[in-house]
C-alpha cells in the first residue's frame, strides 16, 4: 500500500505538475518551499513535516510540535456563515494582537454526536511559534498539537463543503485498509485566500495510527 523510503520533502520537486488520479487532476505545488526544518507557502510559514512515504494519490506525512489558535461551534448544520464566524472570531483575535497567521486554515470534523450535532474547530496556525500569548479568550483558544501522523490529499478550486467530503473519500479509498486511520476525525485545511481564485491549494487529512 504505502511505498518509497522516508524521505524528506525537501526532496520534492520545486516544479508545478499535474497527474491524473482517480480521474481528476491532484496539484503539486511550486509555491511551497520546504527543507527539513522550515515550510513556506507563498512566503506564510506552515507547518513543518516530513514525507514519511507515498500512495497513489495521497501522501503519509509526519508534522513536527506546533502551535495554534482554535475555536470551535457544535451545529447540526455546517454552513458557510457557520466557517465565517468562526474564521472572524480567529482574524479579529490575531489583529487586537498583532499575532502573525501562518497557513493553513485548518478544519476539523468531529463525528456527530447522539443529538445529530457535530462539532468543528477551525484553526489558525501562528507564525510565531514562540509566541506566549495563552488561555482562552472570547471563544478562541491556545492550543498545541503534538508530533502527528497523517494521510493526505492535495487537490485544487475554491470547494464546496460536499466536495471536500467528497475529496475526504477519496483518500480512504486510496488507502484502501480503513485499519490505518482514526475514523473520529478529519481535516480540511485551505492555504488561500477567498479572494484568490486560481492555483489554489487544498489538502483533507486523517490521522493515521501507523
Amino acid at each position: 500500500m504505502l511505498y518509497s523510503p522516508r524521505t524528506s520533502c525537501g526532496m520534492l520537486s520545486l516544479r508545478t505538475w499535474f497527474v491524473l488520479v482517480l480521474g481528476i487532476t491532484a496539484l503539486v505545488d511550486a509555491n511551497v518551499i520546504h527543507t527539513r526544518d522550515t515550510c513556506e507557502y507563498n512566503g506564510s510559514k506552515c507547518p513543518v513535516y516530513t514525507v514519511l512515504s507515498q500512495g497513489e494519490g495521497y501522501e503519509h506525512r509526519e508534522y513536527e510540535p506546533a502551535s495554534w489558535i482554535g475555536t470551535n461551534e457544535t451545529v447540526r448544520e455546517y454552513t458557510r456563515n457557520v466557517s465565517r464566524m468562526m474564521y472572524f472570531r480567529l482574524r479579529n483575535y490575531i489583529e487586537h494582537r498583532t499575532l502573525g497567521m501562518g497557513v493553513p486554515v485548518l478544519t476539523e470534523r468531529g463525528n456527530p454526536n447522539i443529538n445529530g450535532s457535530t462539532t468543528y474547530t477551525k484553526y489558525f496556525y501562528l507564525e510565531d511559534q514562540n509566541s506566549l500569548e495563552h488561555g482562552s479568550e472570547n471563544g478562541v483558544f491556545r492550543y498545541y498539537s503534538a508530533r502527528m501522523r497523517v494521510f493526505v490529499r492535495t487537490y485544487g478550486g475554491k470547494p464546496t463543503y460536499q466536495q471536500k467530503e467528497d475529496e475526504l473519500m477519496k483518500l480512504k479509498a486510496s488507502i484502501a485498509d480503513s485499519s490505518l486511520y482514526n475514523h473520529e476525525k478529519a481535516y480540511f485545511a485551505g492555504f488561500n485566500p477567498p479572494w484568490v481564485m486560481n492555483n489554489r491549494r487544498n489538502e483533507v487529512w486523517i490521522e493515521s495510527i501507523v
